[in-house]
């Protein structure tokens, strides 16, 4: 199978998921939103985005409205996102989830 071309994630060739991973085609369940999908693009901007207002912090862990502002960055700067809103609350997750990966 030849994944160089394909906009998927590889989580959707591995589970053998029939919709190949596209959006709205799964139905979600009430209360639930769509998942954000950030791309190295937006990921390196955030980044690029914390690193410049890491002022007053100790560079792991920022306030709220570092994140917001962030949020509004990334809307701002990548018009045609996939996935879901990528909001303050998705920022905080996101800037957690690689700390994880990076300093496990």
């Amino acid at each position: 199978m030849d994944l160089s071309d394909s906009d998927q994630s590889l989580a959707s060739h591995i589970s053998g998921d029939p919709t190949g991973g596209e959006p709205g085609s799964q139905s979600q369940p009430k209360g639930r939103k769509e998942p954000a999908h950030w791309r190295l693009e937006e990921e390196v901007s955030f980044l690029r985005y914390l690193y410049d207002n890491r002022t007053s912090t100790d560079g792991l862990t920022f306030p709220k409205k570092t994140y917001m502002g962030a949020a509004v960055h990334i809307a701002q700067e990548f018009k045609n996102q996939k996935g879901g809103l990528k909001t303050d609350g998705v920022c905080k997750s996101k800037f957690s989830s690689l700390k994880s990966a990076y300093f496990a």
